[in-house]
Parts: structure tokens; C-alpha cells; sequence
């Protein structure tokens, strides 16, 4: 999405009801959310905000990581539009909503700490990998030894 305009659109159909799918140059689902609002001027965020919050079902974020192998495999973000969520973007509380991915995996979220632990622990990263991609390595270390 490159223009508010398109985005706006995009935005205000996925409330009625429309599939919408859109790419990002942008990993992670905050990150996502907080490039969609900011890209509006602050008068237009609460409206925006509302939209987002009432018309999102599911950010994919997908980064390219190295592998064991010397190749390339992908590492996801998953975040579903649930009630936790769209009541953090319209309260404008976008930085906590990695707290609620991370603690929802019952709702078949995935926080990309969680999706590297898995990953190392079955073999496809590295730990320099890990270590050099976990936002909270305390998090992550206890992930991995258990």
C-alpha cells in the first residue's frame, strides 16, 4: 500500500466485509500497524485507527532467516484481529500488542520469539541466528531448554 488514500480504501472495504490482502515491506504485525497509522496525519489516526481495529482478521509477517544449511527459510508472525488486539490499536496501544501474541498461542498466534525457539529447537537455525534475531533472548533461552 503506498498512498493514504489506497490505504484509507483498503481500509474502510475491509470493514464492510471485503477480503483485502496487502504486502509490506515490513516485518512484524506492531510494526505493521503502527506503519498503516502513521502514515496518515494525527488528525485523521483516531478514525483510521477505528477502521483498522474494526476491519482486521490477520497480519502474516514473514522474514526470510539463515538456515543450518546455508540456505533460507522463513520466519512468521502471526496475529489474529481478536478482541485484545483491536481494542489495543483503537486505544492506540499498538506497542503492547506483541505482549498478546506472545502470551495467545491457544488463539494459533505466533510471536516470531516463539517461531525462532521452535525453529532452533528443531534444528533449522543456528543459535547465532537465534541470539542475533530474539527480541527477548530471557524469554527465548527459557523456550529452548525446556
Amino acid at each position: 500500500m503506498i498512498d493514504t488514500n489506497t490505504i484509507r480504501l483498503a481500509l474502510e472495504a475491509a470493514r464492510s466485509g471485503k477480503l483485502v490482502i496487502s504486502t509490506m515491506d515490513i516485518f512484524g504485525a506492531s510494526n505493521v500497524i503502527r506503519n498503516i497509522i502513521d502514515v496518515f496525519p494525527s488528525e485523521s489516526s483516531n478514525y483510521i485507527r477505528t477502521l483498522l481495529s474494526q476491519g482486521l482478521k490477520c497480519i502474516v509477517s514473514q522474514q526470510l532467516i539463515p538456515d543450518q544449511e546455508g540456505g533460507l527459510i522463513p520466519l512468521c508472525e502471526i496475529v489474529y484481529g481478536i478482541k485484545a488486539v483491536a481494542n489495543l490499536i483503537r486505544e492506540n496501544k499498538v506497542i503492547q500488542i506483541d505482549k498478546v501474541i506472545a502470551s495467545s498461542e491457544t488463539t494459533n498466534m505466533l510471536s516470531k520469539d516463539n517461531h525462532l525457539a521452535r525453529l532452533f529447537k528443531n534444528g533449522l537455525i543456528s543459535s547465532d541466528t537465534l541470539k542475533d534475531l530474539a527480541d527477548d533472548w530471557n524469554s527465548v533461552s527459557i523456550q529452548v531448554s525446556k
